[in-house]
């Protein structure tokens, strides 16, 4: 994408190899200046469970580098312009990031059959991630940012037969470095996590850029599932342990190798003192304390019964576990985590 220094470079249009994978085909090279700020943001994501695309650090004392060099020179080397400002603008910086392509995907507006519960609940999930990552960018929230918002940065991958999965593009984390800043932000967030009541209120907005978008409304009850997204990215942030982050940070430092101004500078915004009082404020919120979970995707289950045999272990609680593979039990997410369970499940409790 010119301006923003992304490039994609396709090796081939041929088929993959027989069995390959068409994905395998396709890079993503990046030399953004906050590359180190991105780097930290995929490994955060991991923790919150937020599909993104893998980040790797090519380093320009990498012999990978100067291969890399040559090669996008070679392949330029019919387009002289071209290779100009590929070659000489788009790979000086001292480290490049190589990202994962997001192959076999469609935007917001191209999700006809495929706009989901799943997916709208995956959405909230992300803007539950971008709340710890002060990334105000790509969704509006009422009363935390008051930004546009960008749909580009995040596509829908197929992942089955009419099946998408939320894949979020670009997270850059950009804690404030000002004490009046870093002070109103927790307030604002803490105003919005008060209560159910006060974060679909917030989300409406957000309904009404993803509506925008999408060139028509969303599911029923579409606040309330992005509600419960949002929540359980809260319940996965306090659950990080304490000295996580600033290991993530450390990690990322360790990336680059020769010239480290950028790389450092880009840190800079990366704060674990302010991370953890943003992990404060999720804490402090009512449905941090609230124990009805929801887990998906490969290992769901294994981490259910692994949490529920703990649980059973440290308190005198019932801990109870619903298995609801087909939805046919539960009310989904359209109903608010602040009902009673009676209330969330067909036929009571």
């Amino acid at each position: 994408r010119d301006g923003r220094g992304v490039l994609g470079l396709e090796r081939s249009a041929a088929a993959p190899p027989e069995g390959g994978d068409a994905a395998a085909t396709v890079v993503v090279l990046k030399a953004a200046a906050g590359g180190a700020q991105e780097a930290f943001s995929a490994l955060l994501a991991v923790e919150l469970g937020v599909r993104c695309p893998r980040v790797r650090v090519i380093d320009a004392d990498s012999a990978e580098h100067g291969a890399l060099v040559d090669e996008v020179s070679r392949v330029l080397r019919c387009d002289e312009a071209q290779h100009a400002r590929i070659v000489g603008t788009y790979l000086r910086p001292a480290q490049l990031l190589l990202m994962e392509a997001v192959v076999r995907s469609t935007s917001l507006g191209g999700l006809v059959r495929g706009l989901t519960v799943d997916v709208v609940y995956e959405l909230g999930l992300v803007v539950g991630f971008d709340m710890v990552l002060c990334n105000g960018d790509r969704m509006p929230v009422g009363g935390l940012w008051d930004r546009p918002g960008n749909a580009e940065n995040f596509l829908f991958r197929r992942v089955g037969d009419g099946a998408w999965a939320t894949c979020a593009l670009d997270q850059v984390c950009v804690h404030p470095n000002n004490a009046a800043m870093r002070g109103d932000y927790l307030a604002r967030l803490a105003r919005i996590l008060k209560n159910e009541g006060a974060l679909t209120a917030a989300l409406h907005t957000t309904v009404a850029f993803l509506e925008r978008e999408h060139g028509g409304p969303l599911l029923q009850g579409a606040v309330h599932l992005l509600a419960q997204g949002v929540w359980q990215a809260v319940r996965r942030a306090v659950r990080i342990p304490p000295g996580r982050p600033a290991a993530l940070l450390s990690q990322v430092k360790s990336m680059a190798g020769t010239d480290r101004k950028l790389w450092d500078e880009s840190l800079s915004h990366v704060r674990p003192d302010f991370l953890k009082d943003v992990l404060a404020v999720c804490r402090k919120s009512v449905q941090s304390r609230i124990r009805f979970e929801r887990e998906e995707g490969p290992g769901g289950l294994a981490r259910v019964l692994d949490r529920a045999t703990e649980r059973a272990g440290s308190t005198a609680d019932q801990v109870e576990v619903f298995l609801d593979f087909d939805r046919t039990l539960t009310n989904g997410f359209a109903t608010s985590a602040d009902l009673p369970l009676s209330q969330r499940v067909r036929g009571g409790a």
